[in-house]
This record gives structure tokens, C-alpha cells and sequence, in this order.
């Protein structure tokens, strides 16, 4: 269930939080943490170096996120 609020947040959260407008010039940058404008722009064929970084990162901090948690219950 956790992943799947994570996930709903990860596509659409930065994306709403970035259209309410009160952080003014970081909303850019807020945007851009989420994972839609980076999916879309990869969508269209466009591999850009930004997409694969971001979707590696983001693959290792739920990997190392996991590695913690399991860990964590032995």
C-alpha cells in the first residue's frame, strides 16, 4: 500500500505541489523532482542524460531504502 501512495506522489504530487505557485521560482525546480516530466520526455524517444540519471537515482534510493528496512527486521 506504501508504494503505491509513493508512487501516486512521485507522478503527481511534484507536479501539484509545483502548480500552487507560492515557493515562486522553485516550483521549477519542484516539478522537475517528480517523475512526469521526465517519463514524458522519455516517451517521445528523447533520451537525455537528466532522464537516466534521475530514474538510476531513484532506483538506488528505493534499493538502498529496502536494503535498510530489511536489515532493519532481522
Amino acid at each position: 500500500m506504501l508504494t503505491v501512495v509513493i508512487s501516486f506522489f512521485m507522478y503527481n504530487g511534484f507536479d501539484v505541489i509545483a502548480s500552487s505557485g507560492f515557493l515562486g521560482s522553485g516550483d521549477i525546480w519542484i516539478k522537475n523532482m517528480g517523475i512526469s516530466p521526465h517519463y514524458e520526455s522519455i516517451s517521445r524517444g528523447v533520451i537525455d542524460i537528466r532522464d537516466v540519471v534521475y530514474f538510476l537515482t531513484v532506483s538506488y534510493l528505493f534499493i538502498v531504502l529496502t536494503q535498510k528496512r530489511l536489515l532493519l527486521k532481522r
